[in-house]
């Protein structure tokens, strides 16, 4: 199972799963950097960015500046095996959002890029919508005394939705 990540600056990153045992003693053996290489084509006929051909780990890449892959013994899947590898900086917030998409997908489901920026930003609006949104019930739009009510006043209404100005004035310009 494979997961791809963009990162700020348009980097992809991949994080994959193994089955079995037969992975480990592979790391065992390997004392040079590896690194992902994929074959891509960007020549999307349904008007995407392109897609992803083929992957493959190898021991020599011509990108520049590549970094090498990290491996590590466990279950992606398994927290305490992610704890145990005690992750750090980009991978620390990669790997846990892979681990649950792996956990999640279908089998035989599409392989989506996820954008890691625009997942920290939905986490932090979800976050501050749930401590700062005090639900509140109203049959209409209206109050009882016949004033509209405001969508943002409404039950059901969420950051990003439509929302009116309590202030007065007048609106000079909307783009």
């Amino acid at each position: 199972m494979l997961t791809l990540t963009r990162i700020k600056g348009g980097a992809v990153y991949a994080t994959a799963v193994t089955y079995g045992d037969h992975c480990d003693g592979f790391l065992e053996l390997v004392d040079t950097p590896i690194y992902f290489s994929p074959a891509t084509d960007t020549r999307a006929r349904d008007g995407g960015d392109g897609r992803v051909i083929e992957l493959a780990l190898t021991f020599h890449t011509a990108r520049v500046a590549a970094r090498p892959v990290e491996l590590h013994k466990g279950d992606i899947r398994n927290r305490s095996d992610r704890g145990r590898w005690a992750l750090r900086g980009l991978a620390g917030e990669i790997v846990p959002r892979a681990a649950e998409e792996i956990r999640c997908r279908p089998k035989g489901g599409p392989l989506h890029i996820r954008d890691l920026e625009q997942q920290k930003w939905l986490e932090r609006e979800n976050q501050r919508s749930h401590t700062t949104y005090i639900p509140q019930s109203f049959s209409s739009s209206v109050d009882e005394r016949g004033t509209p009510i405001p969508p943002q006043m409404r039950s059901g209404w969420k950051p990003g939705d439509l929302e009116w100005s309590q202030a007065g004035g007048k609106v000079l310009r909307v783009s």
